[in-house]
């Protein structure tokens, strides 16, 4: 039996391993099932190094434009042509332009010194991200709804319970089976090097919705070449919308055998047992499947999580990451201790609470760090409990362990100065605080659960502490209106000096799947007084408060900040310390561009 796990495209800037497919491969390997990761995204993005390999699909876009052999496309690519023909030109001009940089981006981003010229990164970052996006919408626009919507490309999606989106296939076959598909000349010479690994299962992992269009044709060459072999299709985008896609049952077969939901670490051993043969498909848990209509499991008996083994990162490749260091993700419980936020999946009622014990998390953290040569990690927990990390900041204080790493938690009373200073010691550099809202009356509708008030001593004694505070502000609750959002004004004011950075939910609080408020859909909709447009404005007022004075202060990509944070620390910098003029920033890169032109030149004289 063997299951491999492909990751492809999802033009997410990659920082560190993605944090669920070490778990679920830690796992198959303590059953002794051969499992291996295939990073697709890294060899594709190698590909677009290639300046012929983007010249040549650019052209194929603009001889469309042009209507040019316009009659080999199916007539729902031609609409879909004609619709976004000033948006595909502004795309090829952009991508045309800024291609030949792409090379030398990445490299200044793994070198450890250049790494750290902040501007320069920012602004190297900025475009990367653009770039990604524009190739993103090159096959983004042949998603669409016969419905007349669409799904955003992010995570963020907003689909109101009940809603239905009734993916347009015709669309979708015909884009694919065209030369548009940028992906298809490259997976249809990957397709062999997958089979030749003889997988029993290909588990596929659809994150944000860009990424469905790629998985979905690597998905169909596969089942094309051996329809033998059952793939699985996992992540959050199918996790949060297989009920929401009124023709899902047409999916089956041409693409996929088997969609995993919710938590899976159960599944793919169950679902290695269904395909040799021995359990009946309706023993795998939280499972969706096709028997002449929609069938989903539901688990019934829950993975053992306190015997939880290491994650394993085989097959992951360090050069893949946009940084110099490799950052592992880690984790100690299962959903929230507390569970009880209005608007979070985690306050469903199948959602229960389970932590692994301290010393095992430090084992594993001690172990990952030698193995794979790095002293950085990420703590994915929804929160961590502030007694938790009192006992694991003495167990990796008593152990003297070199590691710097970063958590989420709740602003809770036990957050004291005494313990925010040994979880700094520990290793503790950076902690993502949940605020949502600074208004009292909306933390009691949302059931929040924390003193506002005591908020603020906690940043202050973190900040003091050494720790880098982030901090997130979702508008748009319920009942919201401008008194809730002065509050919001204020508290901010009153704070900003000991907030580091902040992220603000530029879409307001959505109905998720599980959670109170979409259970109780009929009664919070009733009370959701702020419109998208007011909604924008909370949000426009919140950076505001945050202002200006600070250099970066928006949360932009920050999985690589814990780098950062561990070389320069938490003390604010003033723009006009830290801030390069434009001018000088792009004549440093420049500069630094013709040094790697020069390298390169070199290494193919004396190669």
């Amino acid at each position: 039996m063997k299951y491999i796990f492909v990751k492809t495209p999802d033009f997410v800037p990659n920082f560190a391993p993605v944090d669920g497919i070490p778990h679920l491969m830690g796992i198959l390997k303590s059953e002794n099932i051969d499992t291996q990761y295939v990073d697709l995204f890294y060899e594709f993005r190698n590909l677009l190094l290639n300046k012929n390999f983007v010249d040549n699909l650019l052209q194929k876009y603009l001889d469309a434009l042009n209507r040019k052999n316009i009659e080999k496309y199916s007539p729902d690519v031609i609409s879909v042509i004609k619709k976004n023909k000033e948006k595909i030109f502004d795309i090829l001009k952009y991508i045309k332009y800024y291609q030949p940089h792409f090379k030398y981006w990445f490299e200044i981003l793994q070198d450890k010194k250049l790494f750290y010229l902040v501007d320069i990164n920012s602004y190297i970052i900025k475009q990367i991200s653009t770039l990604y996006n524009d190739l993103t919408d090159l096959y983004y626009i042949f998603l669409s709804n016969k419905r007349g919507w669409s799904f955003s490309k992010g995570y963020g999606d907003s689909i109101l319970m009940g809603d239905k989106y009734e993916i347009n296939i015709d669309l979708i076959a015909g884009y694919l089976n065209s030369d548009l598909n940028f992906f298809k000349e490259f997976y249809d010479s990957k397709i062999e090097d997958v089979l030749s690994l003889n997988p029993d299962i290909v588990g596929i992992t659809i994150g944000p919705a860009k990424q469905l269009l790629p998985a979905l044709y690597f998905a169909k060459r596969i089942k094309e070449k051996n329809k033998n072999i059952h793939i699985n299709i996992g992540g959050s985008f199918f996790s949060i919308y297989w009920g929401n896609i009124s023709n899902l049952q047409e999916l089956f077969g041409t693409f996929f055998d088997s969609i995993s939901i919710w938590n899976n670490r159960n599944t793919v051993i169950k679902l290695c047992e269904y395909v040799q043969g021995k359990i009946p498909i309706e023993e795998v848990p939280n499972l969706v499947y096709n028997k002449n209509e929609i069938k989903v499991n539901i688990e019934k008996e829950e993975y053992k999580f306190n015997k939880l083994p290491y994650q394993n990162f085989e097959g992951f490749d360090k050069k893949q990451f946009r940084a110099p260091e490799l950052l592992l993700p880690i984790k100690t419980s299962e959903n929230c201790y507390w569970g009880k936020c209005i608007f979070c999946e985690c306050s469903a009622k199948y959602k229960i609470y389970k932590t692994l014990p301290v010393k095992r998390v430090v084992d594993e953290l001690e172990y990952l760090s030698k193995k794979y040569k790095t002293k950085y990690f990420y703590f994915w927990d929804n929160a961590i409990h502030p007694k938790y990390l009192n006992n694991m900041a003495d167990e990796i204080l008593n152990r003297k362990l070199d590691i710097k790493y970063t958590i989420y938690a709740r602003l809770e009373k036990e957050f004291t100065y005494d313990l925010l200073k040994k979880m700094y010691n520990s290793g503790c550099i950076a902690v993502h605080w949940g605020v949502d809202t600074a208004s009292k009356k909306l933390l009691k509708i949302i059931n929040k659960g924390i003193d506002i008030d005591n908020a603020k001593n906690i940043f202050k004694a973190a900040y003091s502490a050494g720790i880098y505070n982030f901090a997130y502000f979702i508008p748009g609750m319920p009942t919201e209106n401008d008194e809730d959002i002065e509050e919001n004004i204020r508290f901010i004011k009153e704070n900003k000096k000991y907030i580091n950075q902040y992220s603000v939910g530029e879409e307001g609080v959505l109905f998720v799947n599980g959670s109170i408020m979409t259970e109780n859909y009929d009664y919070y909709n009733k009370i959701m007084t702020l419109s998208e447009k007011e909604i924008k404005e909370h949000v426009i007022k919140i950076k505001s408060a945050f202002d200006s004075d600070y250099f970066d202060r928006e949360k932009k990509l920050s999985s690589y900040m814990v780098l950062y944070i561990a070389k320069f620390g938490n003390k604010q910098k003033k723009k006009k310390e830290l801030k390069i003029k434009s001018f000088k920033c792009k004549l440093i890169l420049k500069l630094l561009f013709s040094y790697l032109k020069i390298k390169d030149l070199k290494n193919e004289i004396f190669s």
